[in-house]
């Protein structure tokens, strides 16, 4: 290996170090959606224990509650974008919310292969390196 191809395959391995940090970001995010998802079909599952009449906390933003009064607990409404609401049942809301976890679980699954085979590939560079330096 001559000193430019030295220089080369080490940009190539430094490449690779920030698109695996990427990654890793990437990963971790997804994490901690799928850590809210399901913290979310837990409080879904919850709901069915409660009765009418139940005194509940309502989120008005975070940190912030209004106690409130349940009419129906059998029943949510669930935005389903630009601020609109669908009434969905308690299964059909889990079931929305199981699908969306998997979608995820699926992302985090691909990122993690993308960033084996991305490891592999700079630890190669880096053994090509060791032998010319």
């Amino acid at each position: 290996m001559n000193e430019e191809e030295i220089q080369q395959e080490y940009f190539k391995l430094q490449l690779m170090s920030m698109q695996m940090q990427e990654l890793e970001k990437q990963m971790t995010a997804l994490e901690d959606q799928a850590g809210q998802l399901q913290k979310l079909k837990d409080s879904v599952g919850e709901v069915k224990s409660f009765k009418q009449g139940s005194k509940i906390l309502a989120p008005i933003s975070p940190g912030l509650y209004v106690e409130s009064e349940l009419k129906n607990p059998d029943q949510l409404l669930m935005n389903i974008g630009s601020e609109v609401f669908v009434p969905k049942e308690i299964k059909e809301a889990q079931d929305v919310i199981d699908s969306r976890l998997k979608r995820v679980e699926e992302d985090i699954h691909n990122l993690t292969v993308d960033f084996q085979s991305l490891s592999i590939e700079a630890q190669k560079s880096q053994e090509k390196l060791q032998k010319h330096v």
